[in-house]
């Protein structure tokens, strides 16, 4: 009998540390969405891209990186349920909603 106890005592503490794993997975990195594109008709190969970084909730960063012959910048933007307070580009739409479709979860 006191070999069934403990086994159900480990097989609780298993499944709490199972919980525990997967609320902490919730806020990790899951859903990546990159779109390249030409910001400038005079630069070739799509040098341009957006980068959406996002967790199960749809909150994360995108990243919008613009090349020029002349320069690069690159630019972040919160993401808080797939929305964000500045205003999107088309790119990053698309980044977007490529990281938010690329999330399969099998539970």
């Amino acid at each position: 009998m006191y070999r069934v106890e403990r086994v159900e005592k480990q097989n609780a503490e298993i499944l709490n540390q199972i919980n525990l794993l997967d609320k902490d997975l919730e806020n990790c990195v899951q859903k990546v969405g990159i779109y390249r594109y030409s910001a400038f008709q005079d630069t070739g190969s799509d040098l341009s891209f957006t980068l959406a970084l996002l967790d199960e909730h749809d909150n994360g960063v995108i990243f919008n990186g613009i090349y020029s012959r002349e320069m690069s910048n690159i630019y972040a933007k919160p993401i808080e349920g797939g929305k964000s307070k500045y205003t999107l580009s088309e790119e990053e739409k698309i980044a977007i909603d490529r990281a938010i479709k690329s999330y399969k979860k099998e539970r």
